[in-house]
């Protein structure tokens, strides 16, 4: 019997030390709730860029998503960017439509034939059927008419740091983007096109090619090709 108590205490203090299953296991928590962000349902219509195919631009939305946009034409010189487009067959000359590059299937933006198209990567400003200047975004969606013909037919549309200008007739117009405000900056008899200074300033050309700037005074003066500008004269120092 006395071999038997000093056994029995040993066990009695080995299992007070031993901690149970139940104080080992811990105890799980409420599970977090996780809200799942659906994802966003793809828009059949897209978004379009600059006109009549006059450059290759690749617009990256926001989401990620790839699209090349276009006013379809059927000139031949444009052979080639029908050959990357594929399948043209329901495509009519003159509409504005945007390639999905992931499935390369192709949706109209708008309703009415688009002369040409501008965008800040965010919104669209086209110009419609010579008449109107038209803001959208990139899915055709918020159409926003901004200026209506005052003079004859609009072209030569230019975006640049948030200012439009096209031509309207011989006149040339000013729009603020944001404010949506324009002005009249003057009659340029012959314009066909509008060209970007980096100074926000700008030169216009006629149906001949030949390019002018207006001074500070009101006198237009033609402005020399590139490479033609006379080099100053280096006078040696003989002394």
């Amino acid at each position: 019997m006395k071999k038997l108590l000093p056994a029995l205490l040993a066990v009695l203090l080995l299992s007070a030390c031993t901690p149970s299953l139940a104080e080992t296991t811990p105890t799980p928590g409420p599970t977090p709730t996780v809200e799942v962000t659906p994802a966003p349902e793809e828009t059949a219509t897209a978004l379009p860029w600059s006109s009549s195919w006059s450059d290759l631009r690749w617009l990256v939305t926001q989401d990620g998503m790839l699209f090349y946009p276009f006013v379809y034409t059927e000139e031949e010189g444009w052979a080639w960017a029908r050959e990357l487009i594929g399948d043209c067959s329901a495509l009519v000359p003159g509409y504005l439509y945007l390639q999905d590059l992931r499935t390369k299937e192709i949706a109209q933006i708008l309703a009415e034939p688009v002369d040409m198209f501008c965008s800040d990567n965010v919104i669209l400003y086209c110009l419609v059927e010579g008449s109107s200047l038209l803001r959208t975004d990139y899915f055709g969606e918020d159409q926003t008419t901004l200026y209506t013909t005052q003079y004859g037919n609009l072209a030569s549309l230019e975006f640049w740091d948030g200012v439009l200008l096209f031509s309207d007739g011989d006149h040339v117009i000013r729009l603020d983007a944001e404010t949506e405000q324009w002005e009249d900056l003057g009659i340029y008899e012959g314009i066909t096109a509008i060209y970007f200074a980096e100074d926000g300033t700008f030169t216009w050309a006629d149906a001949e090619g030949v390019e002018y700037a207006r001074d500070e005074n009101g006198h237009d003066e033609i402005v020399p090709p590139w490479g033609c500008y006379n080099e100053p004269e280096i006078v040696e120092d003989e002394s």
